[in-house]
């Protein structure tokens, strides 16, 4: 009979430990994310209030399949104990039995046989939990969002201290459990399901932080560096900021034509959009950008570029001075911005081949042939 007692009790304290530990997290979560919702406010806070009744269900699901998995083991547990006893006393009846025959055990009284029917093997398994689908943008651009982002990283802080504990609670799970399927085999035990929950549980959590993270670095980035309070931004740069893909070239270039101030402080430290531009044919941005000289948008400069354009040119002045299908004066503009980046970069080079020489270990280097290659923006 394979079954060890020592291994199905370190299973059912991992499991009861686990349960204990998810439970005991739901009032810190609860109240971290009513917080952080506080000043939250657009599509991405719905989308967050969702993932949090979401994680709280599937946190619900997860301490009750838990609890399940050690009251499963403990009843399996005693089921051994009654099916080691009756085999004990058949190998007892057994030998005595042919003690008595064998003539050694006269006037021995051997009792009745016991009985050799086997004991019902248990089954230890429990359902796939049910776990919400987290979701957190459709991919519109449409409307604004704001947000405090002091509020957000901190729920982010509590999220992945939690995230680490549960972790290493579901370590020891499944850790307790492949040892139980090993060593208790005289069970019938499936503990996937286990195993499977616990894995989508934190995959879940995992990407709500990161996610959550991406937008509180975004308000962040749009309001400044301190304690920059409410931000407001539109939702196209949470997209962005967040699931890139999602948002197709044509949507891009119509985000980009009406981007808020705010906006482009953020977007100047987010390198995605600017791969997205660059893959579109020069046609396309050629007449995206002329589209924004039409209607209603103000000139910013003697340059006739409008606002927008200006903010633009200023958040990515390198893409924006080698883009293909940008007009000649665009480029122009975009170089001159960028002069004083690249006039920093060629100082730091040229004080490295300064160092080169003075060492002694001088050969023509690529930091050299840099600094001779530079030339001023026209």
């Amino acid at each position: 009979m394979n079954f060890d007692t020592g291994v199905a009790d370190r299973l059912i304290g991992a499991c009861r430990d686990a349960a204990r530990t998810l439970q005991d997290q739901r009032g810190g979560r609860e109240s971290i994310s009513t917080a952080a919702l506080t000043e939250f406010r657009g599509v991405f806070a719905d989308c967050f209030r969702e993932n949090v009744a979401a994680e709280r269900a599937a946190r619900s699901e997860l301490v009750h399949m838990l609890e399940d998995v050690a009251r499963q083991v403990q009843d399996a547990k005693s089921a051994a104990e009654v099916e080691q006893r009756r085999l004990d006393d058949v190998t007892e009846w057994v030998l005595a039995s042919g003690w008595v025959r064998a003539g050694g055990g006269v006037g021995v009284n051997v009792g009745p046989r016991p009985s050799m029917e086997e004991t019902d093997r248990p089954v230890v398994s429990v359902n796939t939990v049910r776990q919400g689908l987290r979701v957190w943008a459709s991919g519109s651009t449409a409307g604004a969002s704001s947000a405090d982002p002091d509020t957000l990283e901190s729920a982010v802080s509590t999220f992945r201290i939690q995230d680490d504990s549960d972790r290493g609670a579901a370590n020891r799970v499944s850790a307790a459990g492949s040892e139980f399927e090993d060593k208790c085999s005289w069970v019938h035990s499936d503990l996937d399901a286990v195993r499977g929950g616990l894995r989508r549980f934190l995959e879940d959590n995992h990407q709500d932080a990161t996610r959550l993270s991406d937008i509180a670095s975004t308000f962040r980035a749009a309001g400044g560096s301190g304690d920059v309070g409410q931000v407001t931004v539109s939702n196209g740069l949470l997209v962005l900021a967040t699931v890139p893909m999602s948002l197709s070239g044509v949507a891009l270039l119509s985000y980009l034509s009406t981007a808020t101030e705010a906006d482009v402080k953020a977007l100047a430290t987010m390198p995605g959009w600017q791969q997205t531009l660059q893959g579109l044919d020069p046609s396309k941005i050629g007449t995206w950008w002329a589209g924004m000289n039409a209607g209603a948008h103000p000139a910013a400069n003697e340059s006739g570029l409008t606002q927008v354009q200006e903010l633009l040119l200023a958040a990515a002045p390198a893409m924006f001075g080698a883009l293909d299908g940008m007009p000649a004066l665009a480029r122009v503009r975009a170089n001159r911005l960028n002069s004083p980046s690249l006039l920093r970069a060629a100082e730091k080079d040229l004080e490295t081949a300064r160092k080169l020489w003075g060492s002694g270990k001088h050969t023509t280097t690529r930091t050299e042939q840099r600094c001779w290659k530079m030339r001023w923006p026209t």
